[in-house]
């Protein structure tokens, strides 16, 4: 397969594919979504020259989408979901997520410090919900929440969902804490908040809308000395490579003629499929099966409402998640985090998969490691104890 590069190619390219669209139940999306490591195996080169044009049609993208997606639309994803069985996915996550900030939050907490909590991405609010009913278990996570000043960031008129279920939670009712709403996007968390300035950085099924792993940086910037980023997220292989959206597209409904001319674009042959998926472990072979079965029962639910939405999406691996934040600069080593940050010194396990048979949800919590505090030359020794022996 030859690979491409230039801008008018790839453009081209979307052409193409949204050509191919027209007869589906579901749009095949821009390549441009796709996770920036995968884009050889479409054919695609990544240059200096075409990388920002990239990220910039990637984002309007799905911004398009998500100005275009209606409400009866997101209930169709909901139902969807259930549909598949992996509607355990979001809720789980988000418990998931709230255990481990309360934890990190506890360890971190000496009885003055207040936290800045930035929930980007926060929907209908049961990220930050979450986070409140971890710490409402226990009195001495209770305790921590007046120093809490949670921040969420939501672009859409789900905030106002968002701020009235807030609102109804026993602690923000009793006025222990009051978040404060923000209506913006990534752009505003980039542009309007300083750096240096949070303390806990939370975000879930958002982050699988950036198909290059730059945000993490910017992220890293943002936090304080000894910040905490943890986030939870959708993880797939399908899109890895374009043998493996051949059993999607047949799933919506394409034609032998469509999929056949998807195979020639990008010189997929007989048993190219087979080979790959052969290098697949059982649970990455089961996300392949249950992200099919959930756009399978999407593409019926949005015939209904006569709506379309993208079947591709910027989703990685788990492990390929891991490794971009480990390349921003974060550290996710338990052990390293157990003996160099207070915030995990006694957390299990910082990176958990939610679903019992495949990869196709985690969490992942990293931190920046504090700065070794020298000693003051002038500061006296501090006058050590003898114990008498008996």
């Amino acid at each position: 397969m030859k690979h491409i590069s230039e801008i008018n190619d790839l453009k081209k390219l979307d052409d193409f594919l949204s050509g191919l669209s027209k007869s589906l139940a579901m749009a095949i999306g821009s390549w441009s979504r796709i996770p920036h490591q995968y884009l050889p195996n479409w054919g695609v080169q990544v240059t200096e020259k075409n990388r920002e044009w990239i990220k910039k049609r990637a984002a309007i993208s799905f911004v398009d989408e998500w100005i275009s997606c209606s409400a009866k639309a997101n209930e169709a994803i909901e139902a969807a979901t259930t549909e598949a069985k992996v509607d355990v996915g979001n809720q789980s996550l988000n418990v998931q997520l709230g255990e481990i900030v309360a934890k990190i939050l506890r360890n971190m907490h000496d009885g003055k410090r207040t936290f800045k909590i930035y929930d980007l991405g926060a929907g209908a609010g049961d990220t930050t919900i979450s986070v409140l009913d971890a710490l409402n278990l226990y009195e001495d996570t209770q305790r921590i929440v007046p120093y809490c000043n949670f921040r969420l960031i939501e672009p859409g008129d789900r905030l106002i969902v968002a701020e009235k279920a807030i609102s109804q939670h026993e602690l923000v009712k009793s006025g222990v804490t009051r978040p404060i709403y923000i209506r913006g996007s990534f752009d505003y968390f980039e542009s309007d908040v300083g750096n240096g300035v949070v303390d806990i950085f939370i975000s879930n099924a958002v982050l699988h809308h950036f198909p290059f792993p730059d945000h993490f940086k910017m992220i890293r910037e943002k936090l304080a000395e000894d910040g905490v980023m943890v986030v939870g997220d959708w993880h797939n292989t399908i899109f890895s490579h374009p043998a493996f959206m051949v059993p999607l597209l047949e799933a919506v409904g394409a034609s032998t003629d469509v999929t056949s001319e998807f195979k020639n674009r990008f010189g997929i042959k007989d048993g190219d499929r087979e080979r790959l998926e052969a290098k697949l472990t059982p649970r990455q072979k089961e996300c392949h099966r249950q992200f099919i079965d959930f756009q399978r029962a999407l593409s019926v639910g949005l015939s209904k409402i006569n709506e379309k939405l993208c079947m591709v999406e910027s989703l990685e691996t788990f492990q390929d998640r891991v490794k971009n934040i480990e390349d921003a600069g974060f550290e996710s080593r338990l052990e390293v985090l157990r003996r160099r940050h207070p915030g995990f010194r006694d957390l299990e396990n910082n990176k958990k998969i939610v679903h019992d048979t495949s990869d196709v949800a985690g969490v992942v919590a990293v931190g920046k490691i504090p700065p070794h505090r020298k000693k003051n030359p002038g500061a006296p020794e501090p006058k050590r104890r003898i114990l008498a022996h008996a």
